[in-house]
């Protein structure tokens, strides 16, 4: 049994779907990788988001798996899904019927493509929440979409009940810290390596794509960091930013499916047009992966 996210903190995990060699959905992967962040304590995943390569799923592949991911967590964990496209129809179809597979939450991100106007982009997340009555996770993310919402926009956003939290990406600190100072729903940090900053500064928790490799220790970072414990939340981001880091040199989530290879975890390809990191950029992440000294004996 699913059950309705409230009051989201902590860490999610933004899981990578894995793929057989020939493009396939690995279903047994896919249960191998929830049943690790289930046994890592992480407080809930994410399905078919960004990280889940969802431009290049099928329908019929989201809905198998949510629903291994529901029967996976059983009820104890949250279960996000990515549901955001830029048709507000579309999005709302999309809601509804993840609802009825048993989602907990639905992450949004703001409308891509058409370059909605802020009042375009209220009435998208307001015709949603009315038309669903469903705990929707609001994904500001502008150098993926092309519109950044603004806060005036967050506030009114804000005030719906089904809106419980906002999953940012922000450009500099100045306008995360803008943010947290202005608002009352929860705020997530949508790129690792503004968790710190994030969390210190007054952010409820973060949705994470480096947690698919190394929950545990991004686990650490975040219970730190929201309880305050500053040199210690230092000492894990220290551990994990050099890995953060690699994350970029090439488009999401085209690392962290590497990285996971290289450990033997499943992963697999990813699809079209996502392609393999160069020759250089892999013996770059491998020598970034070697920094996390409990993953050293994998490479020697």
């Amino acid at each position: 049994m699913s059950y309705y996210l409230e009051n989201p903190r902590g860490l999610y995990t933004a899981l990578i779907t894995p793929f057989q060699t020939g493009g396939e959905l690995d279903e047994e992967g896919l249960r191998y990788n929830i049943a690790q962040q289930k046994a890592s304590g992480v407080q809930g995943i994410v399905v078919f988001g960004t990280t889940g390569e969802a431009p290049t799923l099928t329908e019929e592949e989201k809905t198998r798996i949510l629903q291994i991911a529901v029967e996976e967590c059983q009820g104890s964990l949250p279960v996000i899904v990515g549901a955001g496209c830029n048709s507000t129809k579309k999005t709302i179809d999309r809601v509804n019927r993840y609802k009825a597979y048993g989602a907990s939450a639905a992450l949004v991100a703001t409308p891509y493509y058409n370059l909605p106007s802020q009042e375009g982009m209220f009435l998208h997340f307001s015709s949603i929440a009315k038309e669903t009555n469903f705990p929707l996770i609001i994904y500001n993310v502008p150098k993926r979409t092309g519109v950044d919402l603004i806060i005036n926009t967050i506030l009114r956003l804000s005030a719906l009940p089904e809106v419980i939290a906002i999953k940012e990406c922000p450009s500099s600190y100045p306008a995360l810290s803008d943010l947290l100072f202005h608002t009352t729903v929860p705020i997530f940090s949508g790129d690792d390596p503004w968790t710190y900053p994030c969390l210190l500064s007054g952010g409820s928790g973060a949705i994470s794509v480096i947690s698919n490799l190394c929950p545990d220790t991004m686990l650490l970072l975040v219970e730190f960091a929201l309880k305050k414990r500053v040199h210690a939340a230092k000492k894990a981001y220290d551990r994990l930013f050099p890995v953060m880091k690699a994350m970029g040199i090439a488009a999401n989530p085209i690392v962290i499916k590497a990285a996971m290879n290289h450990l033997s975890m499943p992963a697999g390809p990813c699809r079209l047009p996502l392609n393999p990191l160069s020759r250089e950029q892999d013996q770059f992440l491998v020598k970034q992966l070697k920094k996390l000294d409990y993953l050293w004996n994998v490479f020697v």
